[in-house]
């Protein structure tokens, strides 16, 4: 199904999914959770971070999948970061939070096309080996418009942000980043417009 999709980090993945109707005139809302312990206080700061994920019908969601897969590194889902690290607790997303979410992405535009045009290699952890993005007219948008209404929830300094869909998450070695570019070469993502259909 076509969804929304916001992620809750901390140490362990854990996922809990929980359905809702049509925002970004898509299907459904999906949150994915990821909690080191379920029992902790409520009022516990999570980092959280909202991002556009690749249609499951594009033919490249499934390279990118075997490349994150098979690079040695964490296994994770792809995506494209919108707004990283929200300082809140899990009692911020509540149903205003969701509506406010909705309301963002129900202009009926539709998928979000999105071009990556160099593969980057990176010193952080989160931006270890990556697809640099195009900042379209559309995902400048969509990012001014999720830093304002989310702006109460303390969201990071993003002054030296870029949107990009990681590829390894980690240290990295040679060895890693020449088996990383050629499976980016063999399926000829630099300069690949990829479908994003969920948040």
């Amino acid at each position: 199904n076509k969804a929304i999709r916001v992620s809750l980090y901390s140490g362990v993945f854990l996922s809990i999914l929980l359905q809702f109707i049509n925002p970004f005139g898509f299907d459904s809302i999906l949150f994915s959770s990821n909690y080191a312990e379920m029992d902790k206080k409520i009022e516990d700061k999570k980092f959280i971070s909202i991002w556009f994920s690749p249609s499951e019908e594009d033919l490249s969601t499934v390279a990118l999948n075997d490349i994150i897969s098979k690079g040695g590194g964490p296994v994770f889902d792809p995506h494209v970061t919108i707004l990283p690290l929200l300082s809140s607790n899990r009692r911020d997303w509540n149903q205003t939070t969701e509506n406010r979410l909705r309301s963002l992405f129900s202009d009926g535009n539709g998928p979000l096309n999105i071009t990556f045009h160099r593969l980057k290699i990176g010193n952080s952890y989160y931006q270890s080996i990556l697809l640099e993005a195009e900042m379209s007219d559309r995902l400048s948008s969509a990012y001014s418009k999720v830093e304002m209404e989310f702006e109460d929830l303390s969201a990071s300094d993003r002054s030296n942000y870029f949107p990009h869909m990681s590829l390894f998450y980690g240290e990295h070695n040679p060895e890693i980043v020449e088996k990383v570019t050629k499976m980016v070469e063999g399926y000829e993502l630099v300069g690949k417009t990829i479908k994003f259909d969920r948040v």
